[in-house]
């Protein structure tokens, strides 16, 4: 398909000259590809011109004459006659010969032959096209309406009345065309297309693509021409694959694809996928591919991805040779980095067995930067060789393996990392490494949930005995409390909760089992300060502590003069007002200050005072919203005495006339006094606490007896 590429760069770029001068070219080639032929003529014809195209179209007869006898060679006909304009005796030798051969026969020959303007027209330009419509316009055939009502099925023909009736896609209704405006509109569809079936028998299709992906997609790609992946989802979900089903269905479908000898993958989303005539080995194709020159990264994933779906391909010494040619070039005419060297190395490793080993041993020993080398390998196996080569090659591996083993990111590093490291017997270094997560858990919570778990279960590694897990869980509330308020940190804050209250709180239960008052003290004290944990949560980690410890059951471990009550609305809305200032405010009133400065001489410049400012506003907002966030509880039925009149309850004050006002005493940030919403800390809130009904109070010189007390969230 190269010289497609080329026709359509000609086109795309408007050059005329350069488009004759390749179709020349074209023609005189010894071999041809009829798929390819067919749709350079499509490009041609579709081009702005076509017309001035068209008295070169016939140079292409001797090309046509290699292509075997059958319906493909029918069809470039077709599109040849429609793109000529030269109307030559030669073509119409051929166009005559083709109607005799194909359509004389046909009962309705003379008809049809009458509706196109005669057999001896003078140009004879569509022709054979029109004939192929007219002749497949039959009940229960389809077509394709080329102005936007999509596949259609033939229900009736009448040559009588020169009219054909079809239902189509998308329009409502069976429409009747006038067999003019058929031959401009409609093209021939065969029944076993993939339009076809998939407007006449989508049932069928599905059950084919379910059963046999990678041919419904050949079929596709046969019918209706390269497409990408986003394509190939606009052609089939819904319309064959449910769209909940689709990317199950695809992730299946393309590694299935990728091991299809006539399908072209393609390297990025944007391209499409091809299907060959001829049928190309993987190897062959690799080797194509990397004799585009690809860059380093590419080219160690083509060759890594290869090899490990096909493994078989490393037993062929001349294809193993390629390979290690394009990658021994790119080590010597490409600027890698040390981990890319070493990538290529380990492939040829494999490929070559331990004859690379030395140069691995000698990249291993020489390169101190381990953190910056592991980051520049891409492939994860890879990753893990190198970790291996360290440990085999390098003196200093446990002291690389405790600087690597808190940076990297996948788990199965870090394991193997930790394994290796208590292999050598280097608990001291281990241990060094926790009491750093420990001491501070949010400069790598990813590292530090994860020794969490792990020293769980195993009484092997280091803070594993009582005091290491008192340790652990005080830096858990401690991070919890650090991270809670980040919308980046939601996954965090989420494994953390289910650390705590997973299976009942078991591993809260655990660990209080072995802790003096003194150490259940500051956990509690620890866990207040978790604003994310519920004010049920907070009583059933004071419960556990009580079982243990009865005598923390007359103790208030919360501190009631800092806690600040809200409802769940209360706490959203301060919380909103947090998120606003972070990713609104504070980045528009960045761009005032830049746009103001821009304005010159800071001295005299109003608009960047006043932008500066802002600035300090929102700050000192930021800082005391933060502050009252680290102290607000979302007030919970059990925490609310409906006994009498305290935060979280309702109650109706009736006056000496009988007439009632509705109150509710809530936190400061739900008061509300148009609507008789109190915060608790009012001094009109204070004085009626720890009232009951029927308690009277004085107000405007009034006298209110207190009624129905209740909370106010059992309430709606």
């Amino acid at each position: 398909m190269e010289y497609l590429k080329q026709f359509q760069k000609h086109i795309f770029d408007n050059q005329l000259a350069p488009l004759v001068s390749l179709w020349q070219e074209y023609s005189f080639c010894d071999e041809v590809d009829p798929d390819e032929l067919k749709a350079i003529l499509n490009a041609l014809t579709q081009s702005p011109f076509a017309i001035s195209f068209g008295k070169y179209a016939e140079d292409i007869l001797p090309l046509w004459e290699k292509i075997p006898e059958g319906e493909a060679k029918r069809s470039i006909l077709r599109h040849l006659v429609d793109l000529q304009t030269t109307n030559s005796e030669v073509l119409g030798t051929l166009v005559e010969k083709d109607i005799t051969n194909h359509y004389q026969k046909d009962p309705n020959y003379s008809k049809l032959l009458k509706i196109l303007g005669g057999k001896d027209r003078p140009s004879f330009q569509g022709i054979l096209t029109h004939l192929e419509l007219l002749t497949h316009l039959k009940p229960g055939n389809f077509c394709f309406h080329t102005k936007g009502w999509g596949v259609g099925e033939v229900i009736d023909v009448s040559f009588v009345r020169e009219q054909v009736t079809c239902e189509f896609d998308f329009v409502a209704q069976k429409k009747d065309l006038s067999f003019a405006n058929a031959l401009h509109c409609l093209i021939p569809l065969p029944k076993n297309h993939f339009l076809s079936m998939r407007f006449g028998n989508p049932d069928k299709l599905e059950e084919m693509a379910r059963k046999e992906p990678v041919e419904v997609i050949k079929k596709l790609l046969k019918d209706l021409g390269p497409k990408n992946a986003q394509d190939i989802k606009d052609e089939m979900a819904d319309l064959v694959i449910p769209e909940e089903d689709w990317q199950k269905w695809w992730q299946l479908t393309r590694n299935k694809l990728k091991k299809d000898p006539q399908i072209t993958i393609p390297n990025s989303l944007h391209e499409p996928f091809m299907l060959s005539t001829v049928t190309i080995s993987f190897e062959e194709r690799l080797i194509n591919q990397l004799e585009q020159r690809p860059d380093a990264n590419t080219l160690i994933e083509m060759v890594y991805s290869f090899l490990r779906d096909f493994p078989q391909a490393s037993k062929n010494q001349e294809f193993k040779d390629k390979i290690r040619a394009h990658l021994t070039d790119a080590l010597v005419k490409q600027d890698l980095s040390d981990g890319q060297e070493l990538s290529i190395f380990f492939i040829l490793e494999d490929l070559y067995g331990d004859n690379e080993a030395k140069s691995i041993e000698a990249l291993v020993k020489k390169n101190q930067a381990a953190v910056e080398i592991l980051d520049r390998i891409h492939i994860i196996s890879f990753k893990k060789r190198y970790l291996l080569s360290i440990d085999k090659y390098r003196d200093d591996a446990v002291n690389l393996f405790k600087e690597l083993i808190s940076k990297v990111d996948l788990s199965q590093l870090r394991e193997f990392l930790l394994n290796s490291l208590m292999k050598r017997g280097a608990i001291a270094e281990v241990t060094e490494v926790i009491e750093r997560l420990v001491h501070s858990p949010d400069k790598n919570a990813e590292a530090f949930l994860w020794f969490f778990e792990n020293i769980l279960k195993s009484p092997t590694l280091p803070f594993s005995d009582k005091v290491g897990n008192q340790r652990l869980f005080e830096a858990l509330f401690t991070l919890l409390s650090k991270v809670e308020n980040f919308a980046m940190a939601r996954d965090i804050t989420k494994k953390i909760h289910g650390y705590i209250t997973g299976q009942r709180f078991q591993l809260i239960r655990n660990l209080f089992q072995h802790c003096s008052v003194a150490e259940l003290k500051e956990l509690l004290l620890l866990s207040t300060k978790c604003q994310s944990l519920s004010s049920h949560e907070l009583k059933t980690l004071r419960s556990l502590a009580e079982v243990v410890h009865p005598s923390l059951s007359s103790q208030e471990v919360i501190d009631e003069e800092t806690v600040v009550w809200t409802t769940e609305a209360g706490y959203h809305k301060i919380k909103k007002r947090v998120e606003q200032i972070v990713q609104v405010d504070t980045l528009e009133n960045a761009k005032e200050i830049e746009i103001a400065r821009s304005y010159g001489d800071l001295r005299e410049n109003s608009e960047f005072k006043f932008a500066l400012e802002k600035r300090d506003r929102l700050q000192h907002e930021l800082r005391s919203l933060s502050k009252e966030l680290n102290h607000l509880r979302i007030l919970t039925n059990e925490d609310i005495d409906a006994s009498r009149v305290g935060v979280g309850v309702q109650f109706d004050a009736e006056g000496p006339n009988k007439e009632i006002i509705h109150f509710k005493i809530l936190g400061p940030h739900d008061a509300d006094a148009d609507n008789h919403i109190l915060s608790y800390k009012s001094k009109f809130a204070k004085d009626l606490e720890g009232r009951r009904n029927e308690d009277t109070f004085e107000m405007n010189g009034k006298t209110f007896t207190i009624k129905n007390i209740q909370s106010s969230l059992s309430v709606k």
